[in-house]
């Protein structure tokens, strides 16, 4: 049985998202889009051979979609999902979930209430690299620390020329990909029930550095619209050894042992210098053949429509969306790194709350 799967906004992440479903042959029938810019809403509509409609209340009415993909602009994201899970649909909705804490309890309250799953566009927690990087976690004995870095360059001249204070809503829009992949190790890899703590953050406009903790383990967390190379990466070290995960190139490089003996000091360089050679001749070739932008992507998609399908939990929980994925923290986190000063501390618990 197909899934009747329906479109509120047709701009890029929206063709993207329909690409995934076309390309993983997902059960799923794409019935209806609305976008209020009606060139792009016919555009997406050619793409994905269905139809359009005028509003969001005539879209939900008339095709009756089992799912709702929430792709619009993030100062919609809430109101749309809203009206789809009243509407009984199940909601994926495109990152960042929500502009404020309140808005991320209220959608998932309705979303409890109705009997129905939501899903956040964290597609870096299904790429393949990510997802063997935290397999192999183990093997690294106990886990010690976990960095997250991303080096962003804005696109177009008019972006590149501006200031740093012009960028700090970019660094804002950026920050969830970095840090909700950062929390997901932490809370896997943390004691068990532990609260994942931010005890610092500092930076500007157009840089942040942060701490994370959860339990003895600390996670370090760097985002920078200046620093270069363009790159964005998770390394996880442990008593016996590192890895780190290139998300740039959907690879995983690093010799997984401690380093410490003669060989392994002479050989590491060499072994990791090797991988990531041939690793990133292969992620190329596969991109080039697959057409696939980006990973994880498609395999996010195709979890949430399982779930669906066998009644399941979302593939990602509501726990981890109330502290990663809300607006309202990563903006608390940038505006205060750009005032270079100290954030409170934020807990979160088992069931989802979170207290400063």
């Amino acid at each position: 049985m197909s899934l009747r799967v329906a479109f509120i906004g047709a701009g890029q992440m929206a063709r993207n998202h329909v690409n995934a479903i076309e390309r993983a042959r997902l059960a799923a029938d794409i019935v209806g889009i609305h976008d209020p810019l009606v060139e792009r809403a016919d555009e997406l509509a050619t793409l994905a051979r269905t139809r359009t409609y005028p509003s969001v209340g005539a879209l939900l009415a008339d095709a009756k979609p089992d799912v709702v993909h929430v792709c619009t602009p993030p100062v919609a994201h809430v109101e749309a999902a809203y009206a789809a899970l009243e509407a009984g649909a199940h909601v994926y909705v495109e990152k960042p979930f929500a502009l404020t804490s309140d808005d991320a309890f209220r959608l998932l309250e309705l979303a409890a209430r109705e009997r129905r799953i939501v899903c956040a566009g964290h597609q870096l927690l299904f790429d393949p690299a990510f997802t063997a990087l935290v397999e192999r976690g183990s093997e690294l004995g106990d886990l010690v620390q976990v960095d997250s870095h991303f080096a962003f360059r804005p696109s177009g001249a008019a972006a590149q020329r501006a200031g740093a204070r012009a960028l700090a809503p970019l660094l804002v829009d950026i920050l969830p990909h970095p840090l909700y992949s950062l929390i997901a190790v932490l809370e896997r890899f943390g004691p068990p029930d532990a609260a994942v703590e931010i005890d610092w953050a500092r930076g500007g406009p157009a840089d942040l550095q942060a701490i994370l903790r959860a339990g003895d383990i600390v996670g370090r967390l760097s985002v920078s619209l200046r620093g270069r190379p363009v790159a964005s990466s998770l390394t996880m070290s442990g008593t016996r050894g590192t890895l780190t995960c290139d998300l740039v190139r959907s690879i995983v490089v690093g010799a997984g042992n401690p380093g410490a003996e003669a060989l392994e000091k002479v050989l590491n360089p060499m072994v990791e210098g090797m991988q990531l050679m041939v690793r990133t001749a292969r992620s190329i070739c596969r991109r080039a053949l697959t057409g696939v932008s980006y990973p994880g992507l498609a395999e996010l998609i195709g979890a949430f429509y399982d779930a669906i399908e066998r009644g399941a939990p979302s593939p990602v929980s509501p726990r981890h969306l109330l502290f990663s994925a809300a607006r309202s923290r990563a903006r608390s986190i940038a505006s205060a790194a750009s005032a270079g000063r100290r954030i409170p501390t934020i807990r979160t618990y088992t069931n989802g709350s979170s207290r400063t």
